[in-house]
């Protein structure tokens, strides 16, 4: 699965932004507080649900009030294009996603998208930020090796 577009609508400090990722690689970059590391949590959050109140992990929603949520634009090997909304409801949000065969879903089918992957194995694998990093001159070679594979 490649991402390829996102449509926020309100997320942090991001509203009513479109950001289109068509690129092999997309590296995000700025000044401390542009938004980077909120456009970073958009994506697991549209991907696994916003986070409860009652967690201790950020919930980003928008600063300036109005819609919270948005879209992702990916492209699939197996079912093509797909849109991912989520957007404010129930705790984690309401999440729909529309197939490019004219399938529609929620959560079950979101998941069977993501391949049964969970928000941790997500961030070890495909997400790390500057935080992260800062570590890693920290780290003996096994550590170095099992972070980065």
């Amino acid at each position: 699965m490649k991402v390829e577009k996102l449509i926020i609508y309100g997320f942090g400090r991001h509203e009513n932004r479109t950001i289109e990722l068509n690129k092999p690689i997309a590296v995000f970059y700025g000044m401390n507080e542009a938004g980077k590391t909120t456009i970073q949590q958009f994506i697991l959050q549209m991907l696994f649900g916003f986070s409860a109140r009652s967690q201790p992990h950020k919930r980003y929603e928008p600063k300036a009030g109005g819609k919270y949520g948005g879209q992702l634009h990916v492209s699939d090997p197996v079912y093509g294009q797909v849109v991912i909304e989520r957007i404010a409801g129930k705790s984690a949000g309401d999440v729909r996603v529309w197939f490019e065969d004219g399938r529609r879903g929620g959560e079950v089918e979101l998941t069977e998208l993501l391949r049964g992957y969970d928000k941790a194995s997500y961030q070890a694998i495909f997400s790390f930020s500057v935080h992260e990093l800062q570590n890693l001159d920290q780290m003996t070679e096994q550590e170095l090796t099992r972070t980065l594979l």
